[in-house]
């Protein structure tokens, strides 16, 4: 028995050594990147970071196979792929990232011989709306009535830091969608215009952008009932915010208390 268990043992061993082995060995190169971040009219946002990778080798593409049944988080996929785009872009420290969830497909496009073939690795998580000088935009409420003003936080993307700023580095696509709305500043022109829009929805850029010349800013004009709508609302959270205070929780009882006596007076 105790023979049979060292047995396991060893060829456990030679499994971990053979795929460790394997690991170091594989060819997988970024093809491309692709990063969309879609935000919301309270300053929230949806972003999907899409990398296509090239893996060479049929043992390669045996590996990748075993990874798919056995890896579920990025850190374990960049450390098994090599691949130092398999991470957010969007800064932690400028942005409140939460929900990742993770895509990671079947390889796809090989030749004839699988000597090589392509992949696709997505993520997907969600980014808080701003707080406490963080998010992806700042948000200036009512600046004239009825209009909210938004400006694009450059320094939430993380990609190519070089003493000169940081750039969007080549083979890179940055998608930035917002709801339709009227554009104040447009800096660098995205690939869809030739000149500044009244208004727009989507901003695409390729390549060698510098992210330190980034502007975007825009704005949106309530309606007179989502003026009414918000009006209440931010009038019923100051309330509630009164009242669970100090003051208000002195003011209340002391409130309450005359009222008792007023009712135990009158009988």
């Amino acid at each position: 028995m105790a023979s049979l268990k060292i047995r396991h043992l060893i060829l456990n061993l030679i499994l971990i050594s053979f795929i460790l082995i394997l690991t170091l060995s594989a060819k997988f190169t970024k093809s491309y990147l692709t990063v969309s971040i879609e935000i919301y009219e309270d300053g929230s946002a949806t972003v999907r970071e899409e990398i296509r990778f090239k893996v060479e080798g049929s043992q390669d593409i045996d590996l990748y196979k075993i990874y798919l049944r056995s890896v579920n988080d990025l850190e374990g996929w960049r450390s098994r792929l090599g691949m130092e785009d398999i991470r957010y872009h969007l800064d932690p420290s400028h942005v409140g990232i939460y929900e990742t969830k993770i895509y990671p497909s079947k390889l796809d496009t090989c030749d004839l011989y699988q000597t090589f073939c392509y992949g696709t690795f997505v993520f997907e998580y969600k980014v808080r709306s701003p707080s406490n000088d963080k998010g992806i935009v700042f948000i200036e409420k009512y600046a004239r009535p009825r209009v909210v003003t938004y400006k694009f936080n450059r320094k939430s993307l993380l990609f190519e830091n070089t003493p000169v700023g940081s750039f969007l580095p080549e083979y890179t696509t940055l998608e930035i969608k917002i709801p339709n709305s009227k554009i104040i500043s447009l800096n660098p022109l995205s690939v869809e215009y030739e000149t500044k829009p009244e208004y727009a929805s989507k901003f695409t850029y390729h390549g060698r952008l510098k992210i330190s010349d980034l502007e975007i800013v825009y704005e949106k004009k309530e309606s007179l009932t989502e003026e009414v709508s918000n009006f209440l609302v931010e009038v019923s959270q100051t309330v509630t915010s009164w009242l669970f205070s100090k003051e208000g929780l002195t003011i209340s009882i002391v409130a309450i208390l005359i009222i008792i006596s007023y009712i135990l007076l009158k009988k």
